[in-house]
């Protein structure tokens, strides 16, 4: 593999865009608008970006230029030009009172790159690398560090192990940690905010699955295999990790959305159906993992919940049990079952139903 030099980010951005692969069609939908106007106090998993620290998607598209490719003709980045222009987003902004979408930090804060203006926040790209990734102006100095080492190909293994840590410890978000990745998905895909949903008549996000938008048009698996690039899916263990892990953080979001809920509206109802829908799936799937599943901590916690009354107004109660939800879910992804999740092959979600189509990169 060649290797990973710095190179001048806008001469490479032009050559990107000018001569980008076919683009696909956009899946936009109704159900698509599940990730807009929400409010970053309410519903991100941390706090709200620090603009001072984002680099932008070029800093990253320098060295990762399949992966950028990708991101410019995913819906991430073709929502820029278009989500702000859908008829539905527009009602859903003016029933809100929101003069201009791109402007609206609540808005903002999950469908796009944030920047400041003239002391202003405004939008820079779509949802782009470090939205998922964390802000990167901490950890990509370590992140391209491979030891003196010119290529990753090169680097040992003992340094590629102490890069990551400190890539991780300085906020990075990557496959290595896969909790901390995989949970950026759901502030913004799992809508919390009662009064977006109630009010703004927006869809209540639950229909976001892990595994299917995951390895669909949003894959960027790039490897080399032999002369050959690939963007390669995740293998079958590695999926029925995500699916599970999936299952797990729909059910902590869920809790923590129903803590905040205030009113028996739309928002608290879709949320509670969701939730009974994900402990009967969870239930079904630690009956075919058998006596050792390593399901029956978190379904332990969750029965008793699931069998009482659940009203709006329990905060503290399910707040708590969300967190314990965490725990667990960050335990099995650490943890690596020693019994094998075959068992739950049935379950998982078929390639038909991923969420676009996983983009090849461009013979070489």
């Amino acid at each position: 593999m060649k290797s990973r030099r710095r190179r001048n980010p806008m001469r490479f951005i032009s050559k990107v865009f000018l001569r980008s692969p076919r683009r696909q069609r956009p899946y936009w939908s109704l159900s698509s608008l599940a990730v807009l106007l929400l409010s970053p106090v309410l519903l991100r998993a941390s706090d709200p970006p620090d603009m001072e620290k984002i680099i932008g998607p070029e800093g990253c598209g320098e060295c990762h230029q399949e992966e950028f490719k990708v991101w410019t003709n995913s819906a991430h980045q073709t929502g820029f030009k278009k989500m702000h222009r859908l008829p539905e987003a527009k009602s859903i902004a003016k029933k809100l009172g929101l003069k201009r979408i791109k402007s609206s930090q609540s808005c903002i804060s999950c469908h796009y790159t944030p920047e400041v203006h003239k002391g202003k926040i405004r939008a820079r790209q779509g949802v782009s690398c470090e939205s998922c990734h964390g802000e990167g102006k901490d950890w990509l100095d370590i992140h391209q560090d491979f030891g003196g080492s010119s290529t990753q190909e090169s680097e040992t293994s003992e340094h590629r192990s102490e890069r990551l840590q400190k890539s991780h410890d300085s906020g990075m978000r990557s496959p290595s940690s896969l909790y901390d990745l995989a949970s950026s998905c759901y502030p913004c895909h799992s809508i919390a905010n009662e009064e977006l949903v109630d009010q703004g008549g927006h869809p209540p996000g639950v229909g976001f699955e892990l595994l299917s938008w995951s390895q669909g048009g949003m894959l960027h698996n790039f490897k080399k295999s032999g002369e050959r690039l690939e963007n390669r899916p995740a293998t079958r263990t590695r999926k029925r990790t995500l699916f599970i892990l999936g299952k797990l953080l729909d059910l902590e979001h869920d809790l923590r959305a129903i803590a905040r809920a205030t009113q028996d509206g739309e928002s608290f109802q879709a949320r509670k159906k969701h939730l009974s829908e994900t402990c009967s799936l969870l239930e079904s799937l630690n009956t075919a993992l058998g006596s050792d599943s390593i399901l029956e901590p978190t379904l332990a916690l969750t029965r008793p919940i699931i069998n009482e009354e659940i009203r709006p107004g329990q905060m503290e109660k399910l707040k708590k049990l969300a967190d314990k939800i965490s725990s667990l879910a960050r335990d099995f992804v650490q943890s690596r079952p020693k019994n094998s999740l075959e068992k739950i092959d049935s379950f998982l979600p078929p390639s038909s139903s991923y969420k676009g189509q996983p983009i090849a990169p461009k013979a070489r």
